[in-house]
């Protein structure tokens, strides 16, 4: 190790700045690294409950030839492209966890507007089936905004998607 007493301010704090530069780099890679395996965890329990929804979906729709077979090819269409959508979110892709998120979204906002209607049709039955309404649509939104909290909002399963994204590159 050299002697740094006679030497100026700048070369005697330049490789500690360096060093601290490092440091903060290792700490900043090691939190992504972190925030991304976190986010692996809350991806895998989501993509398997939603592929476990998808697969019972599709069991219960295979016996259903009763609107025709036009219908049940379009249905066994949409429901292997949500499957797909779900495999794909499992595997890191952010298309997927944002197509996913949007699906989510729609589902959301398709129960908001049955909400409305329902509302109108249980008035004439009085206050406890109105309250009832209400509360089965706020339970069902609530158990919505759980996967769209994670797939769209959270931070660690941004960072895993980020990460296999780089990977790739």
């Amino acid at each position: 190790m050299e002697d740094k007493t006679d030497m100026g301010y700048s070369a005697l704090y330049s490789q500690t700045e360096e060093e601290n530069d490092d440091k903060a780099t290792a700490l900043a890679d090691y939190e992504q690294r972190e925030l991304a395996r976190k986010g692996k965890i809350k991806v895998m329990v989501i993509g398997i409950l939603y592929l476990i929804f998808c697969g019972i979906n599709i069991l219960k729709a295979i016996p259903d030839l009763s609107e025709g077979l036009s219908y049940f090819i379009g249905e066994m269409a949409a429901l292997v492209l949500f499957t797909a959508i779900g495999v794909m979110f499992i595997m890191g892709k952010n298309g997927a966890r944002i197509a996913l998120g949007v699906i989510f979204c729609i589902s959301a906002a398709i129960s908001l507007l049955i909400l409305v209607p329902s509302l109108i049709s249980t008035a004439a039955y009085g206050s406890m089936a109105v309250l009832f309404g209400v509360l089965s649509s706020l339970i069902s939104l609530a158990l919505i905004g759980v996967p769209i909290w994670f797939t769209l909002l959270d931070k660690s399963v941004k960072a895993y998607c980020k990460s296999k994204q780089k990977n790739k590159n």
